[in-house]
């Protein structure tokens, strides 16, 4: 089918497209979006209620993708809730295309001595 569009584009004297590499793209936009995430888990001050919403603002994307998909990192995350693993689960992990698991810091554990 593919090649019978490209002819057909042709005869009508435009260029077909050349095919695209998905897989690398995905691959790239995955990267992208943990180096995202990761700097903006760095910026996190745990202590700190606007830190926390800034943060829970910058990775609300991630959140809305995940609950208009039905995936939520195997968390049991929801879509602009804070858990364990909710917004700082970070793409990727677990699924992150070459099998390795995301460069992803953990989210600070706020622990109480």
């Amino acid at each position: 089918v593919a090649q019978e569009y490209a002819d057909m584009v042709k005869a009508m004297g435009r260029a077909a497209e050349p095919e695209v590499d998905q897989r690398s793209a995905v691959i790239a936009l995955q990267k992208a979006i943990v180096q995202h995430s990761s700097r903006v888990l760095g910026e996190l001050d745990d202590d700190d209620p606007q830190s926390v919403q800034r943060v829970q603002q910058l990775l609300a994307p991630i959140d809305n993708f995940r609950a208009r998909t039905g995936r939520n990192g195997g968390s049991g995350g929801s879509a602009g809730g804070s858990t364990s693993e909710g917004p700082g689960a970070g793409p990727g992990t677990g699924e992150v295309a070459n099998g390795n698991p995301a460069d992803q810091p953990a989210p600070p554990s706020s622990s109480e001595e």
